[in-house]
């Protein structure tokens, strides 16, 4: 189960008492429409990670040697690192790749 689903679930715990409780105190001729909380939807937004995963190469020798992760709304411009590279055997610049 993914965190996603995780969190899905609960949300459905949390809404659906809620839901019936106001079903019983207004009657349901005053209740227009319940829905059921499904998918990752809260106040018309999606929810996503903060973070994405980003891949590393070499400028020399242009193999992908590693992964991280960063937040692209704080830091939009491309990461640089000097980074192991074992085909080269040595420390060498490593860029953030395009998706």
């Amino acid at each position: 189960m993914t965190f996603c689903q995780a969190l899905d679930i609960l949300l459905l715990h949390l809404y659906a008492p809620v839901a019936q409780l106001v079903e019983h105190v207004l009657g349901k001729d005053e209740v227009t429409g319940s829905k059921p909380v499904g998918g990752l939807a809260i106040q018309g937004k999606e929810l996503r990670p903060m973070r994405e995963f980003i891949q590393f190469q070499c400028t020399e020798c242009k193999s992908i040697n590693y992964t991280s992760t960063k937040d692209k709304k704080k830091k939009p411009e491309r990461i640089e690192l000097k980074k192991y590279c074992p085909e080269e055997r040595k420390h060498t610049p490593h860029k953030e790749m395009k998706k």
